[in-house]
């Protein structure tokens, strides 16, 4: 069955001479649960007469939405979409992205996204239970964009190769920097060698020229490549 309408569902309990409760279903150990299959012909209504019948004089209602940051959290952060990473092509790449994210806010904004019924009896928790198809479809937002940039893999494979290639020189030129360094030289440990690389680094303004120098792992990782050279090296 299609997912129902919300004004739709609480007409159909009234039909069927039912009370409609909204209210939300915690778990509860004491109880056994029973989903109904909701993919069957006429569930709501096969429900409801199961419910009618077993003398059940109320239903329970509840319904969520997808909104504040639950929907954020599906929507493709259309700010990071720029020229340094998605080239000549960034503004229609930036485009599709929000007219993807407008597609999910006027779905999430149309309509619940789940809409649950139940009841209990004899101390088992009858449930039926719809979700939206569109929204058990939906792709976390790196995937969606994934696909919206597949028309521009050869450019966004190029720019990435180029980025790596940049980064990489920086590092081997840090790498060398660090060798030369008296006091690097002297860092006999792990720890002295990350801190000396860290201030250094800071001091010589490579923080933010990258994506790999800002994190300690990244500080971390060079100052042990150029360790490794200065062994070398002697």
């Amino acid at each position: 069955m299609d997912f129902p309408k919300l004004d739709e569902v609480q007409l159909s309990i009234e039909r069927h001479g039912l009370k409609c409760v909204r209210g939300v279903w915690t778990d509860n150990d004491n109880l056994t649960r029973v989903d109904i299959d909701t993919t069957q012909k006429n569930s709501i209504d096969l429900f409801l007469d199961f419910a009618k019948t077993s003398g059940i004089k109320y239903i329970f209602l509840d319904s969520s939405i997808l909104d504040g940051e639950a929907l954020d959290s599906w929507l493709i952060e259309t700010e990071t979409i720029t020229a340094d990473d998605f080239g000549n092509n960034y503004r229609k790449i930036r485009n599709r992205a929000q007219k993807y994210n407008d597609e999910i806010i006027n779905l999430s904004q149309s309509s619940p996204i789940k809409i649950e019924l139940f009841f209990i009896l004899d101390g088992t928790l009858y449930s039926l239970d719809y979700i939206a198809k569109w929204y058990e479809d939906l792709n976390v937002p790196e995937s969606a964009l994934e696909e919206i940039c597949e028309e521009f893999a050869e450019e966004l494979r190029a720019i990435k190769h180029r980025k790596l290639e940049e980064e990489n020189k920086k590092r081997d030129m840090i790498v060398d920097l660090l060798v030369k360094e008296k006091s690097f030289q002297i860092c006999t440990n792990k720890k002295a060698r990350s801190a000396f690389a860290r201030v250094y680094l800071n001091e010589k303004g490579f923080y933010g020229l990258g994506k790999q120098f800002p994190s300690v792992k990244a500080v971390e990782e060079v100052a042990e490549l150029a360790w490794l050279k200065f062994k070398e090296s002697k």
